[in-house]
Formats: structure tokens, sequence, C-alpha cells
């Protein structure tokens, strides 16, 4: 995808004129080259190419098929996020930096504490469980952008030291 395929008709090692057609398309060309501006899919696509030529007085025709992948350049960004929190401690985490060249504006961003979803967003809240221990959790976040399936979205994980507080206790009398 973005970029040009130049097709040459030859005759026993000779260029000849021909005429140059994109089935299912409209524009046709009478050269000995002919170009195709492939732009930027969404998904791949099969284009056939007709060279018709008149040898001796009769017409022939030949075709050629040419299959171009779409190509979806994955998103990259950076996670914002404090590296340590106290249970019970609402958060910030933040998606920073983003960049999808071909994403059409829309990208989705799901958020992680291990396998367990907490959100969807460039930037979510989030409340710390209460713990027992200091522990370690994952925060992950994946994104995607409409050309993805969610199987092959961008994933990126960092550490959060979960720090347990340890509250005195109250004595009533």
């Amino acid at each position: 995808e973005k970029s040009t395929l130049t097709f040459k008709a030859m005759l026993n090692g000779s260029p000849i004129t021909v005429q140059w057609q994109v089935i299912g398309e409209d524009s046709a060309s009478n050269s000995e080259t002919f170009s195709l501006a492939v732009p930027d899919l969404a998904q791949s696509k099969r284009y056939e190419i007709e060279a018709v030529y008149t040898l001796n007085g009769e017409k022939r025709t030949v075709r050629h098929a040419v299959d171009v992948d779409a190509v979806n350049h994955p998103a990259t960004f950076e996670i914002s996020a404090p590296t340590e929190v106290s249970e019970g401690q609402s958060v910030a985490f933040a998606m920073d930096k983003l960049s999808d060249p071909d994403s059409a504006g829309f990208v989705q961003a799901d958020w992680y504490i291990g396998d367990d979803w907490i959100g969807q967003g460039q930037s979510i809240q989030w409340q710390a469980p209460t713990s027992d221990t200091d522990r370690t959790l994952v925060l992950s976040l994946k994104v995607r952008d409409s050309r993805q399936p969610v199987e092959t979205a961008v994933s990126k994980s960092m550490s959060i030291a979960l720090k347990h507080v340890n509250v005195a206790p109250t004595i009533s009398l």
C-alpha cells in the first residue's frame, strides 16, 4: 500500500503499445507502460490489470492479478502511572505520547490490573484495593485502532508497588 505499481507491455522482448484497464474502474490508457497508484488501504485488495493489444488484426487480452496487503502501523505510546500506591488510594493512569499515523483518529485503550479489566480511555481513575501485605501489581494498557483485531492490540505493562497501610487499632472503653 501507499506505493506505485508499474507494468510494461512487451512482445518478444520489445515494448508495445496496449490499452491498459484496471478491471472495475472507468479509466483506461494507451501506452507501453501503466502505473497504478495504490492508496493507504484499510484492508487488503486485489487489483486486476488488463492489457489489450492487436496483433495481425486480432485482439488479444492479457490479465494480471495483483494482491496488495494492507499494512497497519501499530500504535506507540507510554504509560503514565505512579510506581507506588497505598491501599485505598485513588490514582490516575494515563496514556502519553500516543502515535498511530493510520488510525484515522480512533484508538481504543483498555486498562488492566493483572487479568482484570479496570477501565477504558486515554486516562482513567483507579482505586487501589485493600491488602494485608505489601505486594506488586501489574498494570497493562492494550491499545488498538479500528483496523486491528482485539487479539493484536499493542500491549505495555508496568509494575506498581501496592503498600499495605498499617492502621493502629482503636480501642473503645
